[in-house]
Order: C-alpha cells, then sequence, then structure tokens
C-alpha cells in the first residue's frame, strides 16, 4: 500500500496479516493504554505490560476492559522495566519495544548495552513523522537521537528515512537537507555537509530513488509558494518527504511548532535497533500514540 497520511498507515498497519507484540516499559498509563488496547482491538499488536501491575489493572478495570488478556509483568523501576522488555525482545517473545511512562534516556540505555542490550551495528536514529491539517505526511530526522551527527552519520540518518519510505512503496523519494539559507557559508558545517549530501545524488538515485537537495531553508523544503516566489531552482523544491536537520535542536523545535502551532499529526520510531521503538513523548495524545505503533508494526512486518 502507497502511504502518504497518516490514515493510510493506521489502514496498512490493521491490514497486516499477523499481529505483532509490543514490550512496553512502565505500562501503568492511562493514554499509553488507551493507544495500546486500541491497536489490540485494530488487530495491529499484542501486548506485553510493564509496570505498577496494580494500577494498570485499576485503570483497565474502569474502561470496562479485561486485563486478563494481556500479559503484566510488575516491575516499578524503570531502569529494571526497560531491561526486562529488552529481554523480552532478545528472547523473541515481542518483536517491537515501546517507550510508556520512562524517560528516553533510560530506555535507550537498557537499548544499547553492549551485552544485554539489542543495538546492531547500525547508528541507531530517530525519525518523526507530522502531517498538519490538509498537507502531506512529512518525516524529521534526526530531532531526538543524534545529538550534533557529522556527515557520515547524516548520510545513515539519511538512509534509514529513505527506506522507511520504500517501505511505504513511494516511487520517488525527495529528501532536504535543512539549514538557516540556501547560500554556500564555508563557515557552516550544515551547509557543507548539506552541499556534500547533495553532490551524492547519483548514488541515492541508484539505491533509494531518492533526490536530494541543500543547503535549503523551511520554507523552500516544504512551501511550493515560496518556491515559485523566490525562484528556487529544484523540481521536487517545497515538496519534501524527509527533513534532514543539523541536529537535534533544530529538530526538536521544529516538529514542537508544527505540532502546538499547526495542530500536525505526529508518530515517532527509532530504528537502528534489533526491533522498531515507539519513541513518543510521554505528553503524547493517545492517537499520536496509536499511529507510531501503526508505523512500527509496519516497520517490523
Amino acid at each position: 500500500m502507497y502511504i502518504q497520511s497518516f490514515y493510510k498507515m493506521l489502514s496498512a498497519a490493521s491490514g497486516l496479516k499477523q499481529p505483532h507484540t509490543l514490550a512496553v516499559v512502565r505500562a501503568d498509563d492511562e493514554d499509553v493504554l488507551d493507544a495500546v488496547v486500541d491497536a489490540q482491538e485494530a488487530h495491529m499488536a499484542n501486548a506485553i505490560l510493564i509496570g505498577n501491575a496494580p494500577k494498570i489493572k485499576r485503570i483497565l478495570d474502569r474502561h470496562g476492559i479485561d486485563w486478563s488478556v494481556f500479559q503484566i509483568i510488575h516491575e516499578t523501576d524503570d531502569a529494571t522495566a526497560s531491561q526486562t522488555a529488552v529481554q523480552l525482545v532478545r528472547r523473541g517473545e515481542a518483536d517491537i519495544l515501546m517507550k510508556g511512562m520512562v524517560s528516553t534516556s533510560t530506555l535507550m540505555q537498557a537499548v544499547i548495552q553492549r551485552q544485554t542490550g539489542i543495538r546492531t551495528r547500525e547508528l541507531i536514529t530517530h525519525m518523526m513523522f507530522l502531517q498538519p491539517a490538509g498537507q502531506k505526511m512529512v518525516c524529521v530526522t534526526d530531532g531526538g537521537v543524534n545529538a550534533f551527527p557529522d556527515l557520515e552519520k547524516k548520510k545513515q540518518i539519511l538512509e534509514h528515512a529513505a527506506q522507511v519510505f520504500q517501505k511505504f512503496h513511494h516511487e520517488q523519494i525527495t529528501a532536504a537537507c535543512i539549514c538557516g539559507s540556501e547560500s554556500r557559508n564555508l563557515k557552516l558545517q550544515s551547509n557543507l555537509d548539506a552541499q556534500a549530501l547533495t553532490d551524492l545524488n547519483p548514488y541515492w538515485q541508484e539505491k533509494y530513488h531518492m533526490t536530494v537537495y541543500g543547503p535549503v531553508g523551511l520554507d523552500l523544503a516544504i512551501s511550493r509558494d515560496a518556491v515559485e516566489r523566490r525562484h528556487y531552482p529544484y523540481d521536487y523544491a517545497g515538496q519534501a518527504d524527509i527533513l534532514l536537520v543539523p541536529n537535534y535542536e533544530v529538530g526538536s523545535a521544529i516538529t514542537k511548532a508544527m505540532t502546538i502551532f499547526a495542530n500536525a499529526r505526529s508518530a515517532s520510531i527509532v530504528l537502528g535497533a534489533k526491533v522498531p521503538i515507539v519513541l513518543t513523548s510521554r505528553s503524547d495524545s493517545v492517537e499520536s500514540r496509536l499511529t507510531s505503533i501503526a508505523l512500527g508494526c509496519i516497520l517490523a512486518s
């Protein structure tokens, strides 16, 4: 299925042949459990709930949900709960990891442990998908894991994002390297990196059917009106699928601005470990958590 919207993402996840299994770290929260229950009712995923078991059962009871259909593991320590979930993945009992009411740093510390974690040789990267009302879905990366990536890491971040859009059955992918402006400023490493990634277009086209351009400002990456007014020369400008940000501060600012000021729907995922990691903010809505679960299910298939 060609996926260019959150509606299509949810439909694709619900239509999978077999539901996946989530290991949910610190599931003792109403919004987390609402999303997990919705995912189970949509035949996307079953869940193993790790957290304060009495609280989990009380929440499910209040909603009239039979908690006996879930495997519940009582653990109130965040670090131990994270390690427990990672061990479930290592044993093949879960194929998606989901962050509940635990900090990202605590969860990822369990993920990247050399002897007991689930990291691979690939770079671990974060992708946030956003869809403002009336517009297409766009991916911002990396706004959550790699704080100040160098050129080689940016290349790997782009490759992960391209692989996701290939899984979404996009025949042509467009990626914009976001900078403060389009000027070739030799004093700014982000501009130099953007130009170097753009120079690799023969590679991007051959391997991913992807066009990369930059350095470019955010307006010229997502607004066709801005492209026409400023006579920006790139054919695919103004309609980027992927926004590669120079650092996590820019990525975090863009995603929060889009969700707060543009009421954009969102979904977040981390790739590069042995399984997809659903990595939403503890303040995210039930809808955002459910869409993130859907994204994880598609990528785990």
